[in-house]
């Protein structure tokens, strides 16, 4: 009897306890789920997800340079002595062939003018000596010595009237020289006018030349009469032979004169024309460093021209990227003093061999008809190392990189699976899929660290859309 009321109260305390738990399962059935659902909910991971970009992806290097103006001219003149005129200044823009600046001709005017006559000399020193000539071949000796004593005669009588005409220019330079000392002091206290003074430096100038011109015209009667002396020294004291000999050495000579004379004349008239200096190339003056009235230092170019049609940047590259570029490239220039806005250029130059620092030079030209780059401003020169356009791109952090496979997880209906992918290009942030997921793919791009293929996610990013749009509508 005392077995049976210990067993009673064990017997009672099970019953009470499975009744309880029906009425449990009742309620869970009242709520139409089964008991496990609720658990499962609370083993789901929450993940964010997006379909895939689909655009243009790349590896882009930058690098920094100067521009610089396409071509610049440094311009001087081959002559040394006064400016007369200068036409442009710093900043103006000019043409090819324009002409910068001129220089004092003079000097150059003047020894064009003696030579000029000293050609005339030399043309007739040829035909005396081609005459001699002519006589040593063969004509009457008698003849030929009363013609060579003539010629003496005519070649003293010609030195007396260029000493004479000498003296007379001589006794008018030094009258026009007083005069025109004599009125520069009148100038200077206001005795006569500019144009006065003018008139007699004039003629001061014209007497200076003038008496130039008379010292020319005796040398070269001197000359005359030496040539008249050597000529009946032949015919009337020499040998046929010799007379031959000294005949035809003589017309050489005086042919070599005259080839002299006109090889100094045509130097003449180069400086001449020198003295004009002309832009090379069209563009903008940069530099001006001379002034009219001044005499021509050396050193520093007169002028400097910049052609800003086109603009050049030089950079140097790593090696990392010179074997990907090439002539005429297009790449991308940004000149941050101008604008936020992209430039676009082509490459024109690639340097063969490395600098010293492993470094390629390559150049660039842009475009700048519109004039807004100009010389010296720092840019920024964007290479193109590969590229893909109309890829699938998802972001870097995105694909799961482990034991040498690239991995994503795909999201459908709120489980996960994974998507062995191979990539392309990588940018660091940004990478692209060549192949495994397709542009509709919705991939997991936050929580994907921890998952495994089948696992049952929670898509919050989706639910807060949806909740927003709710929110929407609700206003």
């Amino acid at each position: 009897m005392k077995i049976f009321f210990r067993v009673l109260p064990s017997i009672l305390c099970i019953i009470l306890l499975l009744t309880s738990c029906g009425k449990d399962n009742n309620r869970q059935g009242e709520k139409g789920m089964p008991p496990n659902v609720e658990m499962n909910r609370e083993e789901e991971v929450a993940v964010e997800t997006s379909k895939p970009e689909i655009g243009s992806i790349g590896n882009e290097y930058t690098y920094s340079g100067t521009t610089s103006a396409k071509t610049q001219a440094d311009v001087y003149s081959t002559l040394s002595g006064k400016v007369v005129n200068v036409n442009f200044n710093v900043g103006d823009t000019v043409k090819k062939g324009d002409v910068l600046f001129t220089m004092d001709t003079t000097d150059i005017q003047n020894n064009i003018r003696e030579a000029q006559a000293s050609l005339k000399s030399a043309d007739a020193s040829i035909n005396s000596a081609e005459t001699n000539l002519q006589y040593a071949n063969g004509a009457n000796v008698k003849t030929q010595i009363e013609n060579a004593k003539n010629s003496i005669t005519n070649a003293e009588n010609d030195i007396e009237n260029a000493k004479t005409n000498l003296n007379n220019s001589e006794i008018a330079l030094n009258k026009a020289k007083s005069d025109y000392e004599t009125n520069v002091s009148l100038y200077d206290v206001g005795g006569i006018s500019k144009e006065t003074l003018e008139q007699y430096k004039n003629t001061y100038d014209k007497e200076i030349n003038a008496y130039k011109q008379a010292e020319l015209n005796l040398e070269k009667a001197n000359d005359s009469y030496e040539q008249a002396l050597s000529n009946y020294d032949i015919v009337a004291n020499m040998t046929p032979e010799e007379n031959l000999r000294k005949a035809e050495a003589n017309l050489e000579t005086a042919k070599a004169s005259r080839e002299s004379t006109v090889s100094k004349i045509q130097s003449y008239n180069k400086s001449l024309s020198d003295a004009v200096v002309t832009s090379p190339i069209s563009g903008v003056v940069s530099q001006c460093n001379v002034t009219a009235g001044t005499v021509l230092s050396q050193g520093a170019a007169p002028f400097v021209i910049l052609d800003l049609s086109s603009i050049n940047v030089e950079v140097n590259v790593s090696e990392q990227i010179i074997g990907s570029v090439k002539i005429n490239d297009l790449v991308n220039i940004k000149i941050s003093s101008i604008s936020d806005n992209v430039f676009s250029g082509n490459i024109s130059e690639i340097s063969p061999t490395a600098n010293n620092d492993g470094t390629y030079t390559v150049k660039i030209e842009i475009d700048n008809n519109n004039g807004v780059l100009k010389s010296g401003m720092f840019a920024e020169v964007s290479f193109m190392k590969e590229q893909s356009d109309n890829t699938i791109i998802l972001p870097r952090s995105s694909v799961i990189n482990k034991n040498d496979e690239y991995y994503v997880f795909v999201e459908e209906n709120g489980v996960v699976s994974k998507a062995v992918v191979s990539t392309g290009i990588d940018t660091g942030d940004k990478i692209e899929i060549v192949t495994g997921i397709d542009r509709d793919s919705n991939v997991v791009t936050k929580g994907q660290t921890y998952l495994k293929d089948g696992d049952n996610v929670n898509v919050v990013n989706q639910k807060k859309e949806t909740q927003s749009e709710g929110e929407t509508y609700g206003n």
